[in-house]
């Protein structure tokens, strides 16, 4: 089922939780699958709803649907709804251990920064899919030259948009 946003109601900052964890067997896990996602966001084929055809009627107190199953969606050119990435929290390790460290683009400057406890240190966005995305790295052990495919322990747990301000 697809759901729409309220488009004349968007929040000037989304927060978005990615699910990293999921309950498998007896237990929790975490899910390191790769993800990728843009700096600028656009949510406007998001917010506008279905267009139904025809309108529910009651008959004998029940009610009675004459609207068709299917949704035509508005083909009308919709405004943007741009969103610009902010900050990005990642989890770094396991379910049951880990380490919580943030990225976040400085107000002012411009500039993307690392959180990581008590080290503040500039990010280069070139690093952003090893440091987020998730998903599988290639290693090659420089002694016996074996390629090694492994699963990243970092990837991106909660994601933070701004709206674009108008101009």
């Amino acid at each position: 089922r697809t759901m729409f946003l309220d488009g004349d109601n968007m929040p000037d900052t989304l927060c978005i939780q990615l699910n990293r964890f999921q309950f498998q067997g007896n237990s929790f896990v975490k899910l390191n699958d790769r993800l990728a996602f843009p700096l600028t966001l656009d949510f406007a084929p998001y917010t506008k709803p279905p267009k139904v055809d025809g309108e529910g009627t009651e008959e004998d107190g029940e009610e009675a649907h004459t609207r068709s199953d299917a949704m035509a969606v508005d083909t009308e050119p919709e405004e943007p709804q741009l969103y610009d990435l902010k900050g990005i929290v990642v989890h770094s390790g396991q379910f049951s251990f880990g380490h919580y460290y943030s990225f976040a683009r400085d107000p002012i400057s411009g500039k993307w920064l690392k959180l990581d406890d008590d080290q503040v240190s500039e990010f280069d966005l070139a690093d952003m899919e090893g440091e987020c995305f998730g998903g599988v790295q290639t290693t090659v052990n420089k002694w016996t030259n074996c390629v090694y495919k492994t699963e990243k322990s970092a990837s991106a747990y909660m994601l933070f948009y701004c709206k674009q301000r108008s101009a």
